[in-house]
């Protein structure tokens, strides 16, 4: 597997297939190709011709895989420090090395060369094919799910502890109190609750309303929100789209005004989240001369 067509040679569209590299990160193979590449070995440079190389855009390593290198009768052996590839007749092919956590190639062929990494696998062990350093980079939000989601104050002084983590202290800073949602879910706490049995018994006893969005392409009117409103009773709904978060109050009203008005009922209760979409001096002056009361769920 590679990342860039323009280093293989008859390349031409495949059958789909999908890949999960190390990070998780699911990507899928457009094309593949042949890859002829001059690969160091115990007796200088040895050529190596690649059949069927798939191309994953926006790998930034090139992947050779063991397992089918074994069902083509050649042979692995990782040692500590070096990594051989041998033929069937135990010959040595091919000698490469360990660095930053993973065994690469020394290559040159009909590309510019390019750095890679590899992982191996329980499945599928792999040799990335470097010309140069052999360790991609990995980031500072890797290594904290690596370490089950610890704080950036814990990981700094892990940092400083162990050898292997080549990382620098402001990557981890750049992190700090960016939204992680594992992070978030897992520190919810709540307070004790009893559930409700009580249901509103005419129509607008108690309105429901909440906001979606940002989609991720506009209307043609350049709409990219919806706000929802319901009543509790009659679960009748009204959609509004809307340009921008700020317009989610004014909508509510608006609904709420002419619902009012066609039934000849008052709102009694409105309930939404508590998103500042639903806060502002006009909006509170407007609920405070209705009469109406506000109930705001969990942050």
């Amino acid at each position: 597997m590679c990342g860039d067509a323009k280093i293989l040679t008859n390349v031409r569209e495949t059958y789909p297939v999908s890949v999960t590299i190390a990070d998780g990160t699911v990507k899928r193979a457009v094309a593949r190709g042949t890859a002829v590449l001059n690969v160091q070995g115990p007796r200088g440079s040895t050529p190596l011709t690649l059949h069927d190389v798939f191309v994953l855009p926006g790998m930034s390593m090139s992947l050779l895989s063991v397992q089918t290198a074994a069902r083509r009768g050649f042979r692995t052996v990782f040692k500590a420090d070096s990594v051989l590839v041998e033929n069937a007749a135990g010959k040595v092919l091919m000698t490469g090395y360990a660095a930053g956590g993973v065994y690469a190639l020394k290559t040159g062929g009909n590309g510019d060369g390019h750095v890679a990494a590899a992982v191996g696998t329980v499945t599928d062990p792999v040799v990335g094919t470097a010309k140069g350093a052999a360790a991609a980079p990995v980031g500072a939000y890797v290594w904290h799910q690596r370490f089950s989601h610890a704080g950036i104050d814990s990981l700094i002084r892990t940092l400083d502890a162990v050898t292997g983590m080549k990382l620098a202290r402001s990557s981890l800073e750049g992190i700090r109190g960016a939204p992680c949602e594992p992070c978030i879910a897992g520190k919810m706490v709540r307070a004790p609750y009893s559930a409700s049995t009580a249901v509103p018994t005419r129509v607008l006893a108690i309105c429901h309303s909440d906001m979606a969005g940002p989609m991720a392409e506009p209307t043609p009117e350049g709409y990219r929100y919806l706000v929802i409103v319901i009543d509790g009773y009659s679960r009748f709904k009204a959609v509004v789209p809307i340009k921008e978060k700020g317009h989610a109050k004014t909508a509510l009203m608006r609904v709420i005004d002419a619902w009012e008005t066609k039934t000849e009922r008052k709102v009694e209760v409105i309930r939404t989240d508590d998103g500042k979409e639903y806060s502002g001096e006009e909006f509170d002056t407007w609920v405070a001369a209705k009469g109406i009361e506000r109930q705001r769920s969990a942050p």
